[in-house]
């Protein structure tokens, strides 16, 4: 089962909820040099896709509710600011990771390439 569908399926259990906190990711651990490129991508797909999905999930499941009369008016926009404020992150992490990669590129002289297909 992928993380989409267990966080999904965590939803859909619990009913109602009043707080959210995501703090697994896929990391690898080890010096960047000796990790694997497929590791080094899963681990930001992991850090950055998993919180938003599940933010997602939780505006969702929160919106679905208030429609039940579970929740109020209040809730539903801030489980929708903490989406946008989710989304904001990741664009700030995506960010700070390809300046990341190209202060490594600048230091080793050489490009630098986490993807087989397109080679930076």
């Amino acid at each position: 089962m992928n993380a989409d569908a267990t966080i999904t399926r965590l939803f859909e259990r619990v009913g109602t909820l009043s707080h959210l906190v995501v703090t697994a990711a896929d990391l690898p651990y080890g010096p960047a040099v000796s990790l694997s490129e497929d590791s080094m991508v899963r681990a930001v797909r992991s850090k950055i896709l998993g919180p938003l999905f599940a933010a997602q999930q939780a505006a969702q499941a929160i919106s679905d509710g208030y429609g039940q009369g579970r929740y109020t008016l209040l809730e539903v926009l801030d489980a929708q600011a903490s989406v946008a404020q989710t989304r904001l992150r990741e664009q700030e992490a995506l960010q700070n990771f390809h300046v990341a990669v190209a202060i490594i590129e600048g230091l080793v002289g050489n490009p630098f390439s986490l993807a087989r297909e397109s080679p930076r």
